[in-house]
């Protein structure tokens, strides 16, 4: 049995490495000097060692820059294992997929390294109950070259595919975890006129990004936290180089999605939210109050919901403000399954319902009840799809003008945004117009309940040895936008006039 015969020849924590290996991207490059001369270094070594003429150097040299600039963008966390098959079928050129072939990139670039003990390397598998593709990782001379270049060396390519259409293609209920279990697959589609311009429009958003520093203001010990807090929950330990977006669409005709995803601050739990900075300033998350049944109910010809009401709210015994988000999850339920039986076990698989004293049907009934104008909507799966697509382009609206208006960048987090604290009045008039522009009518924005940034909590300047992590990064980002890194560190800039006048906003001082 091959799974006893890797448990005995892997132990437990390699495994568990192997397994959240980083997925090796074929569009990283970089500019730097320092990266051409490793690269050039190691092309000498693999021709030497493969005793090879110069006739196929540029295309060995542009393979080999994409292992290293992998090696470098990862060079920061703890677990550097980079994952990509071996098969002829892993290098399949798309748009998606380009840049890498079998025969060099594998039998003459990886092999070579590995014979030379400059890469360690875990052969895939294939078995009844587990897959795994093939892991690498540098070792030796090259590791201790790589670790000297700064991840930030290392960008994207501006010409990198980042509209993608992702179909599931599988799906089961796995009774082990709880969860629903998804297999995706990517589809080519035809560009078009709507697809080049959302592609420019990605690209302008993904370069505010390159020129900007979004961090995390938390101590040290509290970075070893969160990224076991991450592998708890089947996530990749954290990896700030990953803040460039892209756009998922579920259909050819990109009607259903188009939701912007692989920021960084996209899978860290919300209680770290607040100590993210933009340009080490702290920041609050603006949201859209109840976006997706108000734009629902703007299909019925309510342009504005009722003053007081809340979508995600029950009239029901036991109710208080704590369950909002478990009935905002139950709204998603009604218009994210094909049926009543689907929902219900959404619901179910959530736990959603078990902080009330009603069972899953009586608590989606309540939910039914109280949205009677739109209940036609429910339970048709590519509803929530499409209102998807809607509230990414009011976030693509969103971003676009606060960086050609206002120079400034805000972070997605799908129908909410993380912005500069000074920007908060600014956002907030971007996000009516965008809404009433795109949907037309009114929605309430709320802000998120950041309660930090007190004076005595987190900005203490005498502190700031405690977060040697955090420096690292920021001067890293300096040095390589050649941007003045001699003045002393200090804690993140706060702007507490930016909420003056306006008691609703729930920041404390």
């Amino acid at each position: 049995n091959f799974d006893i015969f890797m448990s005995t020849t892997e132990n437990q924590k390699l495994a568990q490495e192997l397994d959240k290996a980083t997925k090796l991207k074929t569009y990283l490059v970089s500019d730097h000097p320092a990266v051409e001369a490793l690269v050039e270094k190691y092309l000498a070594v693999i021709k030497e060692e493969r005793k090879a003429t110069r006739s196929h150097d540029d295309k060995y040299r542009e393979q080999l820059r994409i292992l290293i600039c992998n090696f470098i963008w990862i060079n920061s966390k703890k677990n550097q294992w980079l994952y990509q098959g071996r098969g002829k079928a892993a290098y399949k050129q798309t748009r998606y997929f380009s840049g890498l072939t079998k025969p060099i990139f594998v039998e003459g670039i990886l092999d070579t390294l590995v014979s030379l003990n400059l890469l360690e390397q875990h052969i895939g598998f294939r078995s009844i109950t587990k897959s795994r593709v093939t892991r690498i990782r540098a070792i030796g001379s090259l590791k201790r070259d790589v670790n000297k270049i700064s991840c930030h060396a290392i960008t994207v390519s501006s010409s990198r595919e980042t509209l993608w259409v992702q179909e599931t293609i599988k799906s089961w209920f796995d009774k082990r975890t709880g969860k629903t279990k998804k297999i995706k697959e990517k589809r080519e589609y035809s560009d078009s006129v709507e697809t080049r311009k959302m592609r420019n429009n990605l690209n302008i958003i993904n370069q505010k990004l390159h020129e900007t520093f979004i961090g995390l203001w938390i101590k040290d010990r509290e970075h070893t936290k969160l990224n076991k807090r991450l592998n708890q929950s089947e996530k990749y330990e954290l990896n700030f180089n990953d803040k460039y977006l892209d756009r998922i669409f579920n259909d050819v005709n990109f009607s259903l999605g188009g939701r912007f995803y692989h920021g960084w601050w996209q899978d860290v739990p919300k209680v770290y939210r607040p100590y993210i900075t933009i340009n080490h300033q702290a920041v609050v998350e603006l949201d859209y109050k109840h976006l997706h049944p108000a734009i629902l109910y703007g299909m019925e010809n309510l342009k504005e919901l009722w003053r007081g009401f809340d979508a995600y709210t029950l009239d029901i015994e036991g109710f208080n403000a704590e369950h909002r988000d478990a009935l905002k999850l139950l709204f998603q339920c009604l218009i994210n399954n094909d049926s009543e039986k689907e929902a219900l076990n959404s619901i179910r698989s959530k736990g959603l319902a078990s902080s009330f004293p009603f069972s899953p049907k009586e608590l989606l009934q309540e939910m039914i009840k109280k949205h009677i104008p739109i209940k036609e909507y429910f339970f048709n799966k590519e509803m929530g799809k499409q209102l998807q697509r809607i509230d990414s382009d009011i976030a693509e609206y969103c971003m676009l003008e606060m960086i050609n208006k206002y120079d400034s960048l805000i972070l997605p987090v799908h129908d909410s945004f993380i912005v500069q604290q000074d920007k908060i009045h600014i956002l907030k008039d971007v996000m009516i117009e965008a809404y009433n522009k795109l949907v037309g009518g009114k929605v309430p924005i709320d802000e998120k309940g950041f309660k930090l940034w007190h004076p005595n909590e987190g900005l203490i300047h005498d502190d700031v040895y405690l977060y040697k992590k955090y420096e690292d990064q920021s001067l890293q980002f300096l040095s390589r936008f050649n941007k003045d890194i001699n003045g002393p560190f200090m804690a993140p800039d706060v702007f507490p006039d930016s909420y003056e006048d306006d008691d609703h906003y729930l920041v404390e001082f």
